[in-house]
């Protein structure tokens, strides 16, 4: 009887789960449903009176939208900072906003995003170049060898990506077969392989400036931090030495002797000494 009222708990609770999962289902496909609606009777119809009636493509239509956001804010930032119009800056980035991107046909739309597009190309093809560089010059910094090599293989695997890519790119699977595709001549994607391996290379030439640099930099950081302290140290002898001058019987040669060997300790660290004013000729 008990393995009975296990099993009827159990199955009860699987099927109130599946009950429980197919009910989130159709409340997620109901969500779903009204934002589709949503965005096809009141958003896309509303957005492209606002944004053109050329916004004719959601990918064209969603460009002019961002475009629309980024200007609204560079406006209004460029207005908030004139005092006579900062009341009325969200209206006029608005008003201009529109004016700026309701007109933009097509061609220009591509002409715009082009600048972006390499940026993203950029950053999202050099970070992994940085990740690596880090790792190298800094987790391999006690092996000369290790960093070399390390650079080595790096320009290996891009090479070979590169001749990889190369083909990739210019042979293309159709449903008739394999054939050559029509690329642009002046510049192959691939050779962004390319000029990584050559990177790598300047990298494992320049293994020893690199490490000198960063040697130089943890130098100079150390340095700033020996001379923080060393002020410190100063301004605590300063304050020593001056506690007690409104005191009666305070003895001001005394203390100005000390106050001229802080002033020497301070010339040496290149810390202006005229901070450290005389008790005597305050």
């Amino acid at each position: 009887m008990k393995k009975l009222g296990v099993i009827v708990l159990l199955s009860l609770f699987v099927f109130g789960g599946l009950a429980d999962f197919v009910s989130a289902q159709l409340t997620l496909q109901e969500v779903a449903d009204s934002a589709e609606n949503f965005y096809n009777t009141i958003f896309e119809p509303f957005g492209k009176f606002l944004l053109g009636s050329n916004t004719d493509s959601g990918e064209l239509f969603f460009a002019k939208l961002l475009f629309f956001i980024i200007l609204i804010s560079l406006v209004n930032y460029a207005l908030s900072q004139v005092s006579p119009l900062q009341s009325k800056s969200w209206i006029i980035s608005v008003v201009v906003s529109i004016l700026a991107v309701r007109w933009i046909t097509p061609t220009w739309v591509e002409t715009v995003v082009l600048p972006y597009t390499a940026l993203g190309i950029a950053l999202t093809s050099f970070f992994p170049f940085i990740l690596y560089f880090f790792y190298v010059e800094k987790g391999l910094a006690k092996s000369t060898v290790m960093r070399k090599t390390a650079w080595i293989f790096a320009a290996v695997v891009f090479v070979g990506l590169f001749f990889y890519r190369v083909e990739a790119v210019t042979i293309g699977f159709y449903p008739s077969g394999i054939q050559e595709k029509p690329i642009n001549p002046a510049f192959n994607p691939a050779f962004i392989y390319l000029i990584t391996a050559g990177l790598c290379l300047i990298m494992f030439i320049a293994d020893k400036t690199i490490q000198n640099a960063l040697a130089n930099v943890r130098a100079s950081a150390d340095s700033d931090l020996r001379l923080a302290k060393h002020q410190l140290d100063l301004d605590d002898e300063y304050i020593k030495a001056t506690r007690n001058q409104l005191e009666p019987g305070f003895d001001v040669e005394k203390a100005d002797i000390v106050i001229k060997s802080i002033q020497k300790k301070a010339k040496r660290l290149g810390i202006p000494p005229g901070k450290y004013k005389l008790v005597g000729k305050a």
